[in-house]
């Protein structure tokens, strides 16, 4: 009876140790990175037939294993909190430092008053700091209401002349200035991504002012309000 419990010992410990050494290894990851869209699909190869291996959300991290270039687009493969792995497009992954400032900003918006309110004009990239040069963490779209924080001036970038253009043609023209451009630091919410903060360009933005502030709008460049005090009406 005890040679059949040693039998029995054994053959558990060769089959765990089996198992162990069957089991694929998981793959190396060498850096972390976290979902910039409101959705993503990873794929299970690149290839013009393949499947959905995974469906992740804005905010949702993966590890990078690796980066390929297939059909013109960058894609990485990526482990995601499930175990799976698959194929991502790079432009829809945001670094784990620009995730943690985009994370910073929402917590300093909270402590933040507001000094405006009103919606995008059009699709507006929401940025880490002042100017378009800033990485993006996201992108709202139009019609989306914001709070207005704080209003910052940053410079737009030069466009270059055409590198066409001969040294002496160059020369016989004026430089060209840097352009300051405002910028606001707003906080929304998004359906899908949850509340977000960060820079966007001024002019993307459509004040929404209060009637009173509507009545006299004409000639009057109008970047925040605030409610001090309220006065019963007599009539009332």
């Amino acid at each position: 009876m005890r040679r059949i419990h040693i039998v029995l010992i054994v053959l558990g410990v060769l089959l765990g140790v089996g198992y162990l050494l069957m089991r694929p290894s998981s793959p190396s990851v060498r850096e972390q990175a976290y979902v910039s869209e409101r959705r993503a699909t990873v794929w299970n190869r690149l290839a013009a037939v393949r499947e959905p291996a995974a469906s992740l959300h804005y905010g949702d991290r993966v590890g990078i294993i690796e980066s390929k270039a297939w059909s013109n687009v960058d894609y990485v493969q990526v482990l995601v909190p499930t175990g799976a792995t698959g194929w991502l497009e790079a432009k829809q992954l945001m670094p784990a430092e620009l995730w943690q400032r985009a994370q910073a900003n929402l917590e300093k918006s909270k402590s933040m008053p507001t000094q405006a309110r009103g919606k995008t004009k059009v699709l507006t990239n929401l940025r880490a700091e002042p100017g378009r040069t800033a990485p993006r963490s996201f992108q709202f779209a139009r019609d989306v209401s914001v709070e207005i924080l704080a209003r910052a001036v940053a410079e737009r970038p030069v466009e270059q002349p055409p590198a066409a253009q001969k040294p002496e043609e160059q020369a016989d023209e004026p430089p060209v200035l840097p352009r300051q451009e405002d910028w606001l630091f707003i906080r929304s919410s998004d359906a899908d991504a949850g509340d977000l903060a960060g820079w966007v360009v001024g002019r993307f933005i459509e004040l929404d002012l209060p009637a009173p502030l509507r009545d006299l709008a004409a000639g009057i460049r109008f970047v925040a309000w605030f409610e001090l005090n309220r006065i019963p009406d007599a009539m009332e």
